[in-house]
């Protein structure tokens, strides 16, 4: 690794070519630990190095670097939400953490729950962050919960930051998600009246009352067998049913079916996904230029 990173005057003057090749470097280096010693004793080369996180954001290389196990979690969350304080950064909260959060794995979400203060993480990051996790993820954050039903009913309370379409459509994307939450709500509701519970009960039970009807379909049609066809090659029929029990649902309730049906593969992929939505808003023209 050059030590020119390690100079404010290479940050100061270097193009965007030249820091991007240092960093995409810097990225793949084995130890850190200098570096990170760098960034804490000069505050303008930390900004420096933040703001071309965050100008390189879509890179992939990033991503890589977000999900390093050695990155100090400290430093991990000043790259996050340093656009907390940035003018330009201006997305809404759940489109913010929701970018972000999208870039971490299950095990680097798991460490930054279990090991972070929750008073230090915003509640919509929070919940984005645990519809990373899965199976085995979920079951090491759900031992680290207290049992207290005060603490469950304050994690449960992170979804009163989203609105009901916004909630359904978080657990519509992440069954495992919501079949713990689930469980937590089970803990509680038989004691309470609290409208909050009764509503997440609610929304709950929506989208768990498709897992029959996911199951009898992937039972019909095969799923697996045609996953490895392509698109010319897949039973028609399949998108039929979808779409004309789709129609039988309330407005609202037609996106979330369809991304439920989606994270659990009976849409298989983006392409069928723009598809239904295009038969279902009669937008033919648009069903065309996928033919």
């Amino acid at each position: 690794m050059k030590n020119d990173i390690f100079n404010l005057n290479f940050w100061e003057k270097s193009s965007i070519y030249q820091i991007q090749y240092q960093l995409e470097n810097l990225f793949e280096f084995e130890n850190l630990g200098l570096f990170l010693d760098c960034l804490e004793k000069n505050q303008k080369i930390n900004d420096y190095f933040i703001y071309y996180c965050w100008f390189f954001s879509d890179s992939s290389i990033l991503d890589k670097y977000l999900n390093r196990k050695d990155l100090p979690l400290e430093h991990l969350l000043k790259i996050i939400l340093a656009g907390l304080s940035i003018k330009e950064a201006k997305m809404n909260p759940l489109d913010y953490f929701g970018f972000w959060s999208e870039k971490l794995d299950s095990d680097q979400s798991l460490r930054i729950l279990i090991h972070s203060s929750k008073n230090e993480l915003h509640p919509i990051f929070i919940a984005s962050l645990l519809t990373n996790l899965n199976a085995k993820s979920w079951e090491d954050f759900f031992q680290s919960l207290l049992v207290e039903e005060q603490d469950i009913y304050d994690f449960l309370k992170l979804y009163k930051h989203f609105s009901i379409n916004e909630r359904e459509f978080i657990l519509a994307s992440n069954p495992i998600l919501c079949k713990y939450l689930n469980l937590l709500v089970g803990l509680l509701i038989s004691t309470s009246e609290d409208l909050f519970l009764i509503s997440l009960r609610n929304s709950i039970e929506k989208i768990l009352k498709w897992e029959e009807y996911s199951n009898n379909m992937k039972s019909v049609f095969f799923i697996e067998n045609e996953m490895e066809l392509s698109i010319r090659e897949r039973n028609s029929n399949r998108i039929s049913c979808i779409i004309h029990d789709a129609r039988n649902l309330q407005n609202e309730d037609v996106e979330i079916f369809l991304v439920y049906l989606k994270s659990n593969s009976v849409i298989l992929d983006e392409y069928e996904f723009k598809l239904i939505e295009r038969v279902m808003s009669k937008d033919f023209s648009k069903i065309l230029e996928l033919v």
